[in-house]
């Protein structure tokens, strides 16, 4: 028991590489570092598809999900569990940024205190572990994970939470001997509650977040027949699983693909994360135009990573 440390963790399963296409959510509620209730709801999407990549990883299929609510039939039910709290995710631009896209696709308003990223905490805490992932802080901690299960990645992102306040001894994420104030992902509808201390922040991200991720025409790979050796790779935007992008070129690397800094014609591949400049896209598009290029939203990517390892593994 920790008192004081309350809040609620959150998990996103997507059915497409539309941010709003949100097809099952978990919520976990944290009461005085305890796990006080777990919920779980299925949700139909918008777009009503889902995409080969993402039904092979969460296991949701169409059919399991056109008759349930949407997610605006689901609010008065799922607002309880989100108003006024500390919302808790292991990827905040991701999860929060679907809560984000959610809430202004169906038109609707939510206040909360501010969110708290356990992906990047625990690089900051625990600088020792070599990976900060879902999948290897639960095996490092001990915490049984069915990973892609939306109530499951909450409740591990939950427990990782609370082992971060475990380490440090304190009772709020604002105590930890960290820098986390550029964390937070805005609720575009409301203002931040008085004193969360991130709305100078919130201001300025959203300034700069002039992209409608939803209007770029998203590419999708094959791991079984793709090899990224020899391609001509940049990055650009924030992404969730690396907190410093050279990690990301780094492990594309290693894969044998070339990062570029800058957009020209030998370019084969655009890895899009969060808030990327609108002048890159307006390039990426109009080269996109010109010839072959492939557009990946950094969700995909990871899938494309995921598979391809299982691949591998399978075939060893």
């Amino acid at each position: 028991m920790i008192p004081g440390l309350n809040f609620t963790a959150l998990d996103f399963e997507n059915a497409n590489n539309y941010q709003r296409s949100a097809c099952s959510l978990g919520v976990v509620r944290v009461r005085d570092g305890e796990i006080a209730e777990t919920k779980y709801w299925l949700i139909k999407p918008d777009p009503l598809e889902v995409g080969m990549y993402q039904q092979k990883v969460h296991k949701l299929s169409l059919n399991m999900l056109r008759n349930q609510p949407t997610f605006g039939e689901l609010w008065a039910e799922i607002h309880p569990y989100l108003h006024e709290e500390i919302l808790v995710a292991h990827n905040t631009d991701f999860d929060i940024g679907v809560l984000d896209r959610l809430l202004d696709h169906y038109g609707l308003d939510l206040t909360i205190q501010y969110s708290f990223c356990t992906h990047k905490a625990s690089a900051a805490c625990w600088p020792e572990q070599p990976r900060h992932r879902l999948s290897n802080l639960a095996t490092w901690l001990g915490i049984e994970l069915d990973h892609h299960h939306a109530a499951s990645d909450a409740l591990a992102s939950a427990q990782i939470a609370i082992a971060l306040a475990e380490h440090q001894k304190v009772n709020d994420f604002a105590q930890l001997k960290i820098d986390t104030s550029s964390w937070g992902v805005p609720i575009n509808h409301t203002k931040p509650l008085p004193n969360s201390g991130l709305e100078p922040y919130l201001q300025n991200k959203r300034q700069t977040q002039e992209v409608n991720l939803d209007g770029i025409p998203w590419s999708t790979i094959d791991p079984a027949g793709w090899s990224w050796k020899g391609k001509y790779v940049h990055l650009t935007g924030e992404f969730d699983n690396y907190p410093e992008r050279k990690e990301l070129a780094n492990e594309l690397r290693e894969l044998g693909a070339k990062v570029m800094s800058s957009v020209n014609k030998r370019l084969d591949v655009a890895v899009i994360g969060a808030y990327p400049g609108l002048g890159k896209i307006q390039k990426l598009l109009e080269l996109a135009e010109q010839r072959p290029l492939y557009l990946l939203h950094e969700a995909h990517y990871m899938d494309v990573r995921r598979l391809s390892d299982h691949l591998v593994a399978a075939q060893s």
